[in-house]
C-alpha cells in the first residue's frame, strides 16, 4: 500500500500520511519497521509512532555491512539515537549475512542475496512479534530503479510474511522527505543524513567480498566522509550546505568504494584519447560496476568494467571524459588516479555527487589539488595500491557502484 499521490508541503503531507496509516492499520494490528537510522526509515518510524504509538516495533539489523561514522560503529549510534522508542530492538545478524553474501561476484546477484537474507531475518522477527503489517521507508527513486531493472532494492517487491506493506513515502523524493523530517522534529543529523544503500557497504565493496576487503572499505568510507566534510567546513563554514526551501543537501552523497587493483590497458579508450590529442593512459579494471544507459525516456542497466585514467589533465577535460567515455564505449564509469603506493591489492574510489532527486547526479567539482591531498591521506592510513576520484555523472553511471 503506497501513498503515491500526496501533498508536497510538509505539514499537509504529515497529516495525510498519518491518516493513510490509520486507514490501513487496524486497531489490533502490530507493525514492524526495519529502522536503519537514515532519513527515510526515521521519518516513517516517527509517522507510525504518532499514528499507532506502542503498536510499532522498530528493529535495527546489524548486517555487518554498516558504516563507521567518525570512528564509531553505526549500529551502536542508531541504538543510542532510538533507545527511547517503545519496543526498539537491535539484532546482530552479521554472520548469516556474511555467509550468504561473501564470495558473490555479480552485483545484481549480490543485491538479491542480501535481499533474500534481509527478508528471512525480518520474517523471523515478524513471527516472533506477531506483526501483520510492515512499515517501510521506500521512496520514489527506489521504486523507479527497481521497475526499470537498473538495481534491485532490498525494500521493493519483497516476500515478507505479513498481510500488509505500508509505504507512506513512496511518492516523495529525498529532499521532500528531509523537509518532512524537519517538520516532525527529528534532529538535523537524522533528517539531513546522507543516503546510505540498504545493502550497505556490500555494494561499495565491488566484486567478491572478503573480510579483509570489507575492513578496508569500512575504514576508507569513514575516512572519505571525514575528508569531504572537512573540505566543506573549511570552504563554506559547515560540513554540508542545505537549501531549506527546496530540501536539497550539498553534497547529496559522498563515500568510498573498494575495487580490486587488477587491470589491463584499454586499447579502445587509449585510441580515443590519442585522437583527442590527450596525453593520458587508460586502464580497464577487472571488476565490473553498474551503470545506466538512456534511450529516449527509457533507462536500462549496464554492467561493465570501469576505466581508470592516469595523466596530468585539466579539470574541465576530466569531467568531460567522465561523461563521454561511458557513453561512447561499453564501460560503466571513469575514475582518475590521485596517487599510488607499491603495496596492497585494492583501489579506493572516492565518490561525491550533487543531486536533487537521485535520478540524475553530477560529481562534486572539488579542486584537483584537494583531491590529491585526500588521496595521499588515504594511502598514508590504509594499505591500498591506488586512490582515484570518480568523474562519472548519473547517467551514464549510477551513484552507487553495485
Amino acid at each position: 500500500m503506497r501513498l503515491s499521490e500526496c501533498p508536497r508541503e510538509p505539514e499537509a503531507f504529515a497529516e495525510k500520511a498519518t491518516e493513510f496509516i490509520k486507514e490501513n492499520v487496524d486497531p489490533n494490528e502490530k507493525v514492524i519497521c526495519a529502522l536503519s537510522g537514515g532519513t527515510d526509515s526515521s521519518v516513517v518510524a516517527r509517522l507510525f509512532q504518532e499514528a499507532i504509538q506502542e503498536r510499532l516495533y522498530p528493529i535495527h539489523i546489524d548486517t555487518g555491512f554498516m558504516r563507521k561514522i567518525g570512528g564509531n560503529e553505526e549500529p551502536k549510534l542508531v541504538e543510542e539515537l532510538f533507545e527511547d522508542l517503545d519496543n526498539f530492538e537491535l539484532i546482530d545478524r552479521k554472520e548469516i549475512f556474511f555467509d550468504n553474501v561473501f564470495g558473490v561476484e555479480d552485483a545484481e546477484e549480490k543485491r538479491k542475496k542480501f535481499r533474500s537474507t534481509y527478508v528471512d531475518v525480518l520474517n523471523q522477527k515478524i513471527e516472533e512479534i506477531g506483526a501483520s503489517v510492515m512499515a517501510q521507508g521506500t521512496i520514489k527513486p527506489d521504486v523507479l530503479e527497481t521497475e526499470s531493472e537498473i538495481k534491485s532494492q532490498n525494500n521493493v517487491y519483497t516476500d515478507f510474511k505479513i498481510d500488509k506493506l505500508v509505504e507512506p513515502l513512496a511518492g516523495l523524493y529525498k529532499p521532500e522527505v528531509r523537509k518532512v523530517g524537519k517538520y516532525l522534529g527529528l534532529p538535523e543529523s537524522t533528517y539531513l543524513r546522507q543516503p546510505f544503500p540498504g545493502p550497505g557497504l556490500s555494494v561499495r565493496t565491488v566484486g567478491k567480498i572478503t573480510k579483509k576487503k570489507l575492513d578496508i572499505e569500512k575504514e576508507a568510507n569513514d575516512l572519505v566522509e571525514r575528508l569531504i566534510e572537512n573540505y566543506f567546513r573549511e570552504s563554506y563554514g559547515r560540513e554540508y550546505l542545505w537549501d531549506e526551501e527546496s530540501g536539497n543537501r550539498i553534497p547529496f552523497q559522498y563515500f568510498a568504494s573498494t575495487l580490486d587493483s587488477a587491470r589491463r590497458g584499454s586499447t579502445e579508450v587509449n585510441g580515443y584519447l590519442k585522437a583527442l590529442g590527450v596525453e593520458a593512459k587508460s586502464w580497464e579494471l577487472e571488476n565490473r560496476a553498474t551503470g545506466v544507459k538512456e534511450n529516449g525516456e527509457k533507462r536500462s542497466r549496464v554492467y561493465a568494467h570501469p576505466i581508470l585514467l592516469e595523466g596530468d589533465l585539466e579539470t574541465e577535460l576530466l569531467f568531460y571524459l567522465g561523461e563521454e567515455i561511458p557513453k561512447r564505449f561499453e564501460f560503466s564509469r571513469v575514475l582518475y588516479k590521485l596517487g599510488e603506493w607499491e603495496e596492497g591489492n585494492q583501489i579506493v574510489g572516492i565518490r561525491g555527487v550533487r543531486s536533487n532527486d537521485a535520478i540524475t547526479a553530477e560529481p562534486l567539482n572539488i579542486p584537483i589539488d584537494n583531491l590529491r591531498e585526500f588521496g595521499w591521506k588515504i594511502l598514508d592510513r590504509i594499505s591500498v595500491e591506488t586512490v582515484a576520484y570518480d568523474l562519472t555523472p548519473k547517467p551514464p553511471g549510477t551513484i552507487e557502484y553495485e
